[in-house]
C-alpha cells in the first residue's frame, strides 16, 4: 500500500508540466560562476538556471567526441545518468583525495580524505532537487589547525570527532527541492549555504559558514528589472542547553537562534544593478525559559519587518547593507558592497573583475578589497547568543571584523588545463591582550581603541591542474601554498578532486 501511494506522489509531482524551465542550482565554486558572464542580477547566489535565465546541461557539457563509452563517462558524462520522458537524474561520486608534505614538527602529514555522493535531478518542467552527502577525514596545515582549535570546530563544516591525533573526522549533507509555480517565482526548501553579493569575499552573507536549513524565494518583477530573495535560516550556536537530571553528553541539543536575510535588486539595464540588503539573527532560546518563539518578523519574508522592533527588548542582531555592480566596458565589472550595523559599525568592499580577458574563455582576473571596523557585527553581552554566526563560523568575512584585506585572483584555463593564482595581503586589529575587536563572539563592551593592535600577514597559492569530468568538476592538480607575514610556511599539495564548493582556507 505504502509503495502504491509513492508512485501516485512520484506520478503527481511530474505531471506538472508547462514552459518554465528547471531550477537546479549551479556550483558555489567560485571560480566555475565567473564563466556565467552575462547574468541577470548575479548578486544572488547560489545562481539558480530557471531565475538567472542559464542552461545547467550547457554549461556542464563537453562537445568532444570519445571513442569508447568508457572515455565518454569518464571524461563528459556523470555516472548514471537517465532520461525518461519529463524525468531526468543524475548520480555522481564526490571526493577530495589530497596529501601534502609533512609540518614543522614532523608529527603528522597534511591531508584531506573525502568521499560522496550527489544526486541530481528534474521532476517535469517546474520540480528540481539535488542531495549530497560527504565522509571526511583531514589534518589541517598548521595555520588553520589553530583556527579550527580556537573556535572548536572544523573549518567550513562544523562539529567534528577526533581523528587520530591530530586530524578531523566529520559528515556532511545538503540538498534542496525547487518548485516554480510560475515564470516569475521560485521556491527553495534546503540544507544548504547562500551569498549576497559579487565578489570573492561578502561582508554581507557568505557561503563559509556550514549548511543550515532554509525557506528561500526569488521572485522577478517588472520584465526582471526588479527582483527579491529572501532566506529563512535555522541556526546554532555551540551553546549546549543544560540538562535538569543527567549530565550534558555528546547528543545534548545546542541553542538555537534564527536569522533572516532579505536583498531587493534593481537592475534597469544589462550594465547596472543595485541591491539593498537586511540580515537579522533572531532570539529562539532564554537563559530563563528556555526555547522561545522567535519574533514575528522571523516569519515574515518581508524587506523591513524586523526594523519595526527594539533589538534590545527583542533579542535581535540586525545588519544592513548594500551591493553595487556597474560594467562600463564589456567584461570589466566594478563591485562594491557597504555594511552597517550601527553608526560605528560599518564595512566596505570595493573590487573589480575582468571576464575573459583578451578574448581567453573561461578566465578572469579580479582585485578586491575588504575593509571592516573593529567590533563589527558584536553586540552587547545580553544578546550573546544572536552573534552574527552558525555552528561558531562567520556568516560574513571569514576572518570576522577588524580587517584590512587586499586580495588578487586569477584563472586561466586552456582545452581541459587551468592555472590558478591567488594572493592576500591582511591586517587585523584586535585588543592587545584579548582578541576583541577582531572575533565576533567577543561581546562588545565599549573598549578603547587605543589599545589596538594590528597583525599582518600574507597568503599565495599557486595551482596547476587537468580537468577530468565537466559534470563534477573533476580534477588532477597540484599545489604550493605560502603563507605567514613574510611567507615563511610552506605547504605543497597533490590532490585528485572534485570542485563543487568553495573552501576558505585563506586566513
Amino acid at each position: 500500500m505504502k509503495s502504491n501511494k509513492a508512485v501516485l506522489v512520484f506520478c503527481f509531482l511530474i505531471g506538472f508540466n508547462s514552459i518554465w524551465a528547471q531550477n537546479l542550482n549551479f556550483s558555489h565554486e567560485f571560480n566555475f560562476q565567473q564563466r556565467l558572464v552575462e547574468l541577470s542580477h548575479s548578486s544572488f547566489r547560489p545562481y539558480n538556471e530557471k531565475f538567472h535565465s542559464i542552461s545547467y546541461e550547457n554549461n556542464y557539457e563537453d562537445s568532444s567526441n570519445y571513442k569508447n563509452r568508457f572515455s565518454a563517462k569518464l571524461f563528459k558524462e556523470s555516472l548514471i545518468d537517465i532520461q525518461h520522458k519529463d524525468v531526468h537524474l543524475q548520480a555522481d561520486p564526490l571526493f577530495n583525495l589530497t596529501v601534502g608534505n609533512l609540518e614543522q614538527n614532523q608529527q603528522y602529514r597534511v591531508f584531506y580524505n573525502t568521499r560522496g555522493l550527489r544526486v541530481i535531478g528534474d521532476l517535469g518542467d517546474k520540480f528540481s532537487f539535488e542531495t549530497r552527502f560527504y565522509e571526511n577525514q583531514f589534518n589541517y596545515p598548521v595555520y588553520l589547525d589553530k583556527v579550527a582549535d580556537e573556535k572548536g570546530v572544523a573549518i567550513g563544516v562544523g562539529r567534528s570527532k577526533v581523528f587520530k591525533t591530530f586530524g578531523h573526522d566529520a559528515g556532511i549533507s545538503s540538498g534542496y527541492i525547487s518548485y516554480s509555480p510560475i515564470e516569475q517565482v521560485s521556491i527553495q526548501f534546503g540544507h544548504g549555504r547562500h551569498f549576497f553579493g559579487d565578489g570573492y569575499r561578502s561582508i554581507l552573507l557568505s557561503d563559509y559558514a556550514p549548511d543550515y536549513p532554509y525557506f528561500s524565494g526569488i521572485y522577478s518583477l517588472f520584465n526582471g528589472k526588479l527582483a527579491y530573495k529572501h532566506v529563512t535560516a535555522w541556526l546554532h550556536t555551540l551553546e549546549r542547553r543544560p540538562r535538569a537530571i543527567q549530565p550534558i553528553t555528546p547528543e545534548t541539543l545546542f541553542k538555537q537562534k534564527g536569522g533572516s536575510f532579505n536583498m531587493v535588486s534593481f537592475m534597469p539595464n544589462d550594465n547596472f544593478q543595485l541591491s539593498l540588503f537586511e540580515g537579522a539573527i533572531h532570539k529562539m532560546y532564554d537563559e530563563n525559559l528556555g526555547s522561545v518563539n522567535p519574533d514575528w518578523s522571523f516569519y515574515m519574508p518581508v524587506f523591513g519587518a524586523s526594523a519595526f522592533l527594539n533589538d534590545t527588548l527583542n533579542g535581535m542582531n540586525r545588519v544592513y547593507g548594500f551591493n553595487l555592480s556597474l560594467s562600463l566596458i564589456k567584461n570589466i565589472l566594478i563591485y562594491s558592497q557597504g555594511m552597517m550595523q550601527s553608526s560605528q559599525k560599518w564595512g566596505a568592499q570595493l573590487g573589480i573583475k575582468f571576464l575573459e580577458p583578451f578574448q581567453m574563455k573561461n578566465a578572469y582576473f579580479l582585485v578586491e578589497f575588504n575593509h571592516l571596523e573593529p567590533y563589527s557585527y558584536t553586540i552587547d553581552s545580553t544578546r550573546f547568543l544572536q552573534s552574527y554566526s552558525h555552528i561558531r563560523h562567520e556568516l560574513a568575512h571569514p576572518l570576522g571584523a577588524g580587517v584590512d584585506e587586499v586580495i588578487f585572483k586569477s584563472h586561466i584555463e586552456f582545452k581541459r588545463f587551468f592555472s590558478n593564482i591567488q594572493f592576500n595581503w591582511t591586517k587585523r586589529l584586535q585588543e592587545e591582550f584579548t582578541s576583541a575587536g577582531s572575533n565576533i563572539f567577543y561581546p562588545d563592551l565599549g573598549l578603547s581603541s587605543n589599545s589596538l593592535i594590528s597583525n599582518r600577514w600574507m597568503f599565495m597559492y599557486v595551482e596547476k591542474g587537468y580537468l577530468v569530468n565537466v559534470q563534477t568538476r573533476m580534477q588532477l592538480y597540484i599545489g604550493l601554498c605560502l603563507r605567514g607575514e613574510v611567507l615563511d610556511e610552506k605547504y605543497v599539495l597533490f590532490g585528485f578532486r572534485t570542485n563543487l564548493k568553495n573552501n576558505y582556507y585563506d586566513q
